[in-house]
């Protein structure tokens, strides 16, 4: 007859074995890790062959806009640019759209065209709010700016109430208070509808109750991007939509569970974060127009042009020698 192990006993023997095996992994790691490091540079490599233009194209647009950034920086503390809010808010916003361009790009090269697609959703979110205070008046910026406080009470009210079930202490009642002040303030200033949704847009759209991304999209003239936008936001949230719309399968249509990178996928990504930076720049170029920065904003355009020359012939040819997504990943059902 045999025994039958208690629970207690059973865990014992597993946590036992687990630890074994743990220790024999990381024995292994390094030796495993380099095996992947070199299986991943040659990856880069033969993406690289194919979308070499385009993305290194991308990058030097970014560092680009890096410069033209720096250089309004400069101009402003040399007193030759407004040190108001509406500088403040803008290059902050310009500086998203850049950082985002970067992100956007380190993706595209590791062959992870989701992950930088869905970057390039934040990355039209700013564009859209950098054109629509672009264009508008200080007193835009300025109410973007104290919409803060009512972002900020709003996650803090989030965080402590769920303090309990994260198990971190909640914020305190000195700082609730500040921030529940800052918010009074701000409620005070500019209306009893500023905390609603986007309500620091309110002024653009009085008689609109809810001022949805969508309405300020249209309003920004950003509208015709609105399908690459959903189309983004498959990558953002999981739906079921997710199980079999896959960017890195987007030629070969493979029947695959992909874990890793794909040479597939790569042009949306490419040509929309050129769109999105290249139209960020032409906002801080109109607002602070100078001999340079208006010559670089025209060259701004022809480089993306050649952008996406260069992205659709990388499609084309990757097309016409067969698309190579990642080896070993295991087939799908």
């Amino acid at each position: 007859m045999t025994l039958k192990k208690s629970s207690a006993d059973a865990d014992t023997v597993l946590q036992r074995e687990a630890e074994n095996l743990k220790q024999r992994l990381e024995g292994r790691l390094e030796e495993t890790l380099s095996g992947d490091h070199s299986d991943f540079s040659g990856f880069r490599e033969r993406l690289s062959m194919t979308w070499g233009k385009p993305l290194g194209r991308l990058r030097s647009l970014t560092l680009m806009c890096q410069e033209i950034l720096s250089e309004l920086i400069e101009e402003q503390r040399n007193g030759q640019l407004p040190s108001d809010v509406k500088f403040n808010v803008l290059t902050r916003l310009f500086s998203r759209s850049v950082q985002l361009s970067g992100e956007i790009h380190n993706s595209l090269s590791g062959g992870y065209s989701e992950g930088g697609f869905s970057r390039w959703r934040a990355m039209h979110e700013t564009c859209v709010v950098l054109s629509l205070l672009g264009n508008a008046d200080n007193s835009l910026s300025e109410r973007f700016k104290d919409f803060q406080s009512v972002l900020g009470l709003r996650a803090a009210e989030f965080f402590n109430a769920h303090s309990k079930v994260t198990g971190e202490p909640p914020i305190s009642a000195e700082v609730m208070t500040e921030l529940q002040e800052a918010f009074d303030r701000a409620i005070q200033k500019h209306g009893s509808d500023f905390d609603r949704e986007n309500g620091w847009a309110k002024v653009l759209l009085p008689d609109t109750k809810k001022i949805t991304f969508s309405i300020l999209e249209e309003l920004s003239g950003y509208q015709s991007l609105r399908p690459q936008y959903k189309l983004a936001s498959q990558y953002v949230h999981t739906g079921a939509d997710s199980l079999d719309n896959k960017m890195g399968l987007y030629l070969s249509r493979k029947n695959i569970l992909l874990t890793g990178p794909s040479n597939e996928g790569l042009a949306q990504p490419l040509m929309f974060c050129g769109l999105s930076l290249v139209g960020s720049l032409s906002v801080i170029a109109n607002e602070y127009p100078q001999s340079q920065r208006d010559l670089f904003q025209a060259t701004a355009w022809k480089w993306l042009e050649s952008l996406h020359r260069e992205t659709l012939e990388a499609l084309e040819d990757l097309a016409a020698t067969g698309p190579a997504a990642q080896n070993g990943e295991p087939e799908g059902d």
